[in-house]
């Protein structure tokens, strides 16, 4: 019975990870805004949006629509350079001279 569930919980990851490499480059060429500049990080949130960090802000593609999510504040002007989705679904942010800032989804805040 194991040897099943191991075969379709391998079978589905692979099916969603073909889905979403097919699938990502059409919704970044999609986006319209800031076209020139450089894709630095890319992930999913919690509700399945797929997450664009570059150079002038984070943006949320979901369909049709593209959202800006604001990035925290730094004295210093530093902006991020790297992002990831923790295991409990969190988003992190970081970059030199920023740290690290966890997106508190519910709140809308970092």
């Amino acid at each position: 019975m194991r040897a099943m569930v191991s075969r379709l919980n391998s079978a589905v990851s692979r099916l969603f990870l073909f889905a979403f490499v097919a699938v990502m480059p059409t919704l970044v060429q999609a986006q319209s805004v800031n076209e020139g500049q450089a894709v630095r990080a890319l992930t999913t949130d919690s509700s399945g949006a797929l997450l664009v960090l570059r150079q002038s802000g984070l943006f949320a593609l979901d369909s049709q629509n593209t959202t800006e999510i604001p990035l925290p504040p730094s004295d210093s002007g530093a902006q991020p350079r790297s992002m990831a989705k923790g295991g409990d679904e969190s988003l992190y942010l970081a970059g030199p001279g920023l740290g690290i800032w966890r997106y508190d989804e519910a709140s809308k805040r970092w």
